[in-house]
């Protein structure tokens, strides 16, 4: 990650991704190893559209492990934007690990849209009550459970 573990630990809501100016994409072999690092990070709390293609990485090994460490998923409209994207972002959510559903959005008029990104999940018949923030109380909820694990 490119923030020390110091400052991480004293935010409230962690989410990594991968992004050229910090990490340009590279081999499978070299994204699959930083997802691993990342989800053994304990102050990440969100693993931000790892369904991008131009970072391709080993889905099975990575989910398992984000489903260890227990990292929620994005799945966003911003992502699918990109067609190429989807068979990804769909290979992710078949494996089952919580998610939180997002805009992503660049631009204000986009903020709050993400009807592809829930046409994917139903798509591949996703389990609603693996999604985070289908709900304010099931949200919450996984917002304090973090917190408490971490004030330990």
């Amino acid at each position: 990650l490119d923030i020390y573990n110091r400052v991480l630990a004293g935010l409230e809501w962690v989410i990594a991704s991968m992004h050229g100016p910090c990490f340009a994409p590279a081999t499978e072999q070299e994204h699959t190893r930083a997802w691993m690092k990342v989800a053994e990070n304990p102050h990440v709390d969100v693993i931000g559209h790892c369904g991008r293609g131009n970072y391709p990485f080993d889905h099975e090994k990575v989910i398992r492990a984000f489903k260890e460490y227990g990292k929620i998923v994005e799945i966003n409209n911003a992502t699918l934007q990109k067609s190429t994207n989807h068979a990804a972002c769909a290979d992710i959510a078949r494996l089952e690990v919580p998610v939180v559903v997002n805009s992503d959005a660049h631009f204000a008029a986009r903020i709050g849209v993400f009807d592809q990104a829930v046409a994917l999940l139903e798509e591949v018949d996703f389990p609603k009550k693996l999604i985070i923030n289908a709900d304010i109380d099931r949200f919450e909820e996984v917002v304090a459970q973090k917190r408490a694990g971490l004030n330990q």
